[in-house]
C-alpha cells in the first residue's frame, strides 16, 4: 500500500511539472528552438521575441537541406536613438515582407550593436504581431568591412572625388562582395535597401532564380 502510495505521488508531482510547463508555453504563445549546428554554433528559429548576438560575417551557419528559406540582406546601421526615421522605415519594410510572405523568411541583418538592439525589437514585435516563422542572423558591420576592405579600397575612388562625400562610405560597396560574407548554404539571396516597401509576395521576386 505504502508503494503505491509513493507511485500514486510521483505521477501527481510529474503532471505538476507538466502543467506548469504547458501553461508556460501556452502563456508565451510561441515556441524558440535553438539548436547546435556542425560547427557547434548556437542556431535559433524562432516564433516569439529572442535575443541574439551579433556575428562574425566568417561563421558557417548549417540548416536543414529540407528547410526552405528565402534568403533576404539587409544593413542597419548609425542608428543612435528610437525616433531615427531609420527606424520607422526598418519596421514598414518587416511589416510589408511578413504581410505577404508565403514561406519562411532568413533574415540577414549587417549591424552595430546600438542598431542591433533597434532593430530585435522591431523584428521580435511585427513577427509575432503577424504570427510568421523568421530566422535572424545579425552580422557585425566591422567584421564584414574589414573582410571586404580589399574590394572596398579597390571601388571607392571610381565612385567617390574626395573622402567624406556620400558615397565614400563602405556600406555602398558590401553588396559587390556579398558572396564572399554570406554562409556557405545561402546560394541565393535578395538584399533590400531599408526603405523599400513591398506591395507583393517576396516569393514572387525569388522564383526568379529558378528561370
Amino acid at each position: 500500500m505504502r508503494v503505491l502510495y509513493k507511485v500514486l505521488l510521483n505521477l501527481i508531482i510529474f503532471s505538476c511539472f507538466l502543467l506548469v510547463c504547458y501553461v508556460f508555453q501556452i502563456n508565451n504563445n510561441y515556441l524558440s528552438v535553438a539548436y547546435k549546428d556542425g560547427n557547434n554554433k548556437t542556431q535559433l528559429l524562432f516564433f516569439q521575441p529572442i535575443q541574439t548576438p551579433l556575428r562574425n560575417s566568417s561563421e558557417s551557419i548549417k540548416l536543414s537541406e529540407n528547410f526552405n528559406l528565402i534568403n533576404i540582406w539587409l544593413i542597419f546601421t548609425k542608428v543612435k536613438h528610437k525616433n531615427s526615421p531609420l527606424k520607422f522605415k526598418l519596421k514598414t519594410l518587416i511589416s510589408s515582407l511578413l504581410r505577404f510572405s508565403s514561406m519562411p523568411l532568413g533574415l540577414n541583418v549587417i549591424s552595430d550593436e546600438p542598431s542591433k538592439l533597434i532593430a530585435e525589437d522591431i523584428i521580435n514585435a511585427t513577427s509575432l504581431a503577424y504570427n510568421k516563422q523568421i530566422q535572424v542572423l545579425f552580422y557585425n558591420i566591422a567584421n564584414v568591412t574589414e573582410q571586404l576592405s580589399d574590394l572596398i579600397k579597390t571601388m571607392q575612388p571610381f565612385f567617390t572625388s574626395s573622402p567624406g562625400t556620400y558615397y565614400s562610405d563602405a556600406l555602398f560597396f558590401i553588396s559587390l562582395g556579398l558572396h564572399r560574407i554570406a554562409p556557405s548554404n545561402q546560394k541565393q539571396a535578395i538584399m533590400l535597401d531599408v526603405d523599400t516597401m513591398l506591395k507583393a509576395d517576396i516569393a514572387l521576386l525569388y522564383k526568379e532564380f529558378q528561370k
